[in-house]
């Protein structure tokens, strides 16, 4: 930001640009976009203008920016690879220098000065010792040896098998003695030669060295040549162990290019200057490169991917005419990365700012349009009778020509509206009155509507709800009234059965009010359909819901209850009738089956007859302990006992039909305080109706546990003419006894425990009626389930409780 202020800030003073100038500018170039592009939309031109003026500038600084970061990294990179060369120049300096130090300390050797004046083999004994020592110290020498001033050896010292060792004469070369005085020929007194060689060793393998010699003088004569043999490994490790600012390859090679040092390839050479052309620097770069980097003054050069610098090395210390090169070659994409990195920033930022122009654009477009859309909106207001509106729109150009034609419009249509003025005014004032008072009138039906507890709806001819009472919450799923106004009954109704077999194309057919009575789950509703006729020709349909559930019940209880009171009373009566008779039948049927001369045939007839009055005691007997039920006797007892009981009194029975009986009894069930006759009749009655549902084999269970009633058995509980005396949470015993029978149709699930009720040709219909009885006298509560061929499934609840609360109880229901 500061970079481009500053730029900006340049061109003012360069050019002597004032803002006066700078904005009428603006004006001149706005003038000449509308002329330019006269044809395209406002839209298009906002586009244009936008986009270029923030395109153009930021791809103007963007590429500046660009070419400075580009030409600062070059900068940046010249001086980091220089410094990474000179300081390897330095090191190999350093290194030489030290090399140089060992050559003029041995040269200056009395021992060696001795040798050479006399060359017997104490002196050469003592000088072997001397060099030994050195060497050994040093570590970095493959090899010193002495020639004389013919060049051939005359001393010599070696590195075998990790190991130096004097050489003796017969093993001397008789070779090389015209290199080595070439290589110091030219040196002057404080001068070292300094060259790379190959050497064999003794095992016959290559050796890289770096070969450093110096002339010996005594008395000023030419007298004998000190040569050093260093290892290149050392030479080389000098470069390696220099830190570098970037990562990348360090090359040294001579001037007909082939490599001295390869930091990539060194592992795979066995020679120090190789001949081969894979090894060769133009096998790897271009001719123009190996110019500009050997022949020419080019330091620093782009070469595809690569940056290379190149520097002169040994040029002070070697008197060949060969001369070496080290290179530095970096990647560029390593180096440029900051480049890479804004130029996608750039990118970034230009498609941020095309977005922003064309958001602005879009924006401004519509500050422009605002006077259309405004002109348009005044037609509307003017149309629709306001004419005192005025336009106040100040573009200087056709709009605002055109927006004073439409002010001048509206003017003269608002001298013919002043003349009906007082009478607009006096009819809304009249309409204002009359609105209120139906206002209110509405508010106080609304408000009788509401305290109703019936439900009002007005339904209009498409069965659509126009008004609703506060009641229908409590019919729809507590809906308030203003979420069911506006939608169809359907909809609103679509949980009940409140839509079949409606009257509504009825009444608005005959115009006649209809009711029905529905029943919908547990609830009774009373629905009253009343046909309205407005003035306008409308019909609609006011339709009063009303809960009569309460009701209902009570009338059926009530004829329930009077049927029964009935019945048993006259039942009563006939059974007492009825016992008198079958006493007496009963008794002579006896003698007569206890006389000696009663043959075989009527004494079968008989048997026959008793046993039939013996049936019809049975069920006047139950008849009659039905209508006058004996008081029950509580006391504590086990649920698990009573059961037993019940179990041996059907048990003869179950084997006759091979019915298998399994008892799943927990111990653990607390006593009740319970009737056990009574209980035992109804476990009793229950075993004989699972036996009579298996005709063949068939399994009947027995299970008893202590639960503690949850919220799910709570809910699936059959509550329907039972008072329970437990709540949730509370400890109850269950009794499940199910079989493998023929199953109840579910037409007759409500009727089973009704007195009377019975699908059997033989059956009374009162042993249901009596389990349910003393079910409810317990306080507990008696379910069935039930399904056609699989068979049936009772189960009893009784309170734990009842042990506590009932002991109370005992005096009175002794009493």
């Amino acid at each position: 930001q500061i970079a481009i202020l500053s730029f900006i800030f340049k061109i003012f003073v360069s050019k002597n640009i004032s803002i006066p100038k700078l904005v009428g500018l603006k004006r001149e170039m706005k003038i000449n976009l509308n002329k330019i592009f006269r044809y395209l939309s406002i839209k298009t031109k906002l586009l244009i203008a936008f986009i270029g003026l923030s395109v153009i500038p930021l791809s103007i600084f963007g590429i500046y920016g660009a070419y400075l970061n580009i030409k600062n990294l070059n900068q940046i990179i010249f001086e980091n690879i220089s410094h990474d060369v000179e300081l390897i120049q330095k090191n190999l300096e350093n290194f030489i220098n030290e090399v140089k130090k060992d050559i003029f300390f041995l040269r200056s050797s009395h021992v060696l000065r001795s040798y050479l004046l006399k060359p017997d083999p104490w002196s050469q004994g003592e000088l072997a010792k001397e060099i030994l020592s050195f060497v050994q110290i040093k570590g970095i020498y493959y090899q010193i040896k002495v020639l004389d001033a013919s060049g051939s050896e005359i001393f010599k010292i070696l590195k075998v098998n990790g190991n130096y060792v004097f050489i003796r004469e017969d093993e001397f070369e008789t070779q090389g003695g015209t290199y080595y005085k070439l290589l110091i020929g030219n040196l002057k007194p404080d001068q070292i030669s300094f060259a790379p060689a190959e050497l064999l060793s003794p095992d016959d393998e290559i050796v890289p060295v770096i070969t450093c010699a110096a002339p010996i003088y005594i008395d000023g004569k030419f007298a004998a040549i000190l040569v050093a043999d260093v290892f290149a490994r050392e030479v080389f490790k000098v470069i390696e162990d220099n830190p570098h600012h970037y990562a990348g390859k360090t090359i040294i090679l001579n001037e007909q290019g082939y490599y001295l040092y390869h930091s990539e390839r060194k592992k795979e050479w066995n020679r120090l200057l190789a001949t081969r052309e894979v090894d060769n620097f133009l096998t790897n770069y271009s001719g123009k490169v190996y110019s500009e980097i050997i022949l020419g003054s080019k330091k620093l050069l782009h070469y595809g991917d690569q940056i290379i610098y190149s520097a002169p090395l040994f040029s002070k210390l070697s008197p060949l005419s060969n001369r070496y090169i080290i290179l530095r070659v970096v990647k560029r994409d390593l180096v440029f990365k900051p480049v890479y990195n804004f130029s996608i920033f750039f990118v970034i930022i230009f498609i941020f700012f095309l977005t922003i122009s064309s958001i602005l654009a879009i924006i401004a477009a519509g500050q422009i349009t605002k006077p259309i859309n405004e002109l348009k909106k005044g037609a509307q207001i003017v149309a629709s009778g306001n004419y005192d509106f005025r336009l106040k729109i100040e573009t200087n150009d056709e709009l605002e020509e055109l927006a004073n034609e439409f002010n001048t419009m509206a003017q003269m249509l608002s001298q013919h509206e002043k003349e009906i003025e007082m009478h607009r005014n006096h009819l809304e004032e009249l309409v204002a009155q009359r609105t209120k008072e139906l206002i209110e009138e509405k508010q106080k039906l609304q408000s009788i509507l509401d305290n109703v507890p019936s439900a009002f709806l007005l339904i209009d001819e498409s069965r659509k709800i126009v008004t609703a009472s506060s009641a229908v919450r409590f019919l729809i799923n507590h809906m308030k009234p203003e979420d069911v106004v506006g939608t169809y009954c359907r909809e609103s109704f679509k949980n009940y059965d409140f839509c079949e077999g409606c009257d509504f194309e009825k009444v608005l057919k005959t115009g006649r009010s209809s009711v029905r009575l529905i029943k919908e789950k547990d609830r009774y509703f009373e629905i009253f359909m009343i046909p309205v006729q407005r003035e306008s020709g409308d019909t609609f349909v006011l339709e009063v819901i009303t809960d009569v559930t309460e009701r209902k019940k009570a009338e059926e209880n009530l004829i329930k209850s009077e049927k029964l009171a009935f019945v048993w009373e006259m039942a009563s009566v006939i059974a007492h009738e009825i016992r008198n008779s079958i006493t007496s039948i009963k008794m002579i049927l006896q003698l007569y089956l206890e006389s000696e001369t009663l043959s075989n045939e009527s004494r079968e007839s008989f048997t026959v007859a008793m046993s039939s009055i013996l049936r019809m005691e049975n069920i006047v007997n139950q008849l009659l302990q039905f209508s006058k039920p004996t008081p029950p006797r509580f006391e504590p007892i086990n649920v698990n006992s009573i059961l037993e009981l019940a179990v041996e009194f059907v048990k003869i029975q179950f084997k006759k039909k091979n019915i298998k009986l399994v008892k799943n009894y927990d111990k653990n069930i607390p006593q009740i305080y319970a009737d056990a006759n009574s209980l035992k009749e109804a476990f009793i009655n229950i075993l004989i109706n699972a036996f009579q549902a298996i005709d063949k084999a068939g399994v009947i269970e027995i299970r008893t546990k202590r639960e503690v009633l949850n919220a799910d058995m709570f809910e699936k509980m059959n509550w329907k003419d039972f008072e329970p005396k437990f709540a949730l949470g509370e400890d109850v015993v269950h009794i499940i006894i199910s079989d493998t029978g023929c199953g109840i149709p579910p037409e007759d699930m409500d009727k089973i425990f009704e007195p009377f009720f019975t699908t059997k040709a033989e059956g009374t219909g009162l042993g249901l009626s009596i389990v349910k009885r003393v079910v409810t006298n317990h306080g507990g509560v008696i379910d069935v389930e039930s399904e056609v061929g699989s068979g049936t499934k009772f189960h009893i609840y009784l309170p734990v409780n009842n042990l506590i609360t009932n002991l109370d109880e005992k005096d009175a229901w002794a009493s």
